[in-house]
């Protein structure tokens, strides 16, 4: 019998402006960024309401980029 091993990793995000600082943490499920109905809300102007998703796999962050303006790390 072969067993198969699987990671699970995860990462916090901590985020500051001027109204104070919100952290959340980063898992295999996505979490949305942007300025509405997201898991993390930047009330930003330059932020678009749907702007980006990121997603932990085994050893890699992945970015989906969901603005018309691009997103920027």
């Amino acid at each position: 019998m072969r067993r198969t091993h699987s990671r699970s990793m995860s990462f916090t995000l901590v985020a500051e402006d001027a109204s104070g600082s919100q952290s959340i943490t980063l898992t295999d499920v996505p979490t949305t960024f942007g300025r509405e109905d997201c898991d993390f809300i930047y009330e930003i102007s330059k932020v678009s309401s749907k702007h980006c998703e990121l997603q932990v796999t085994e050893l890699q962050v992945w970015v989906t980029d969901m603005s018309t303006d691009g997103t920027y790390l």
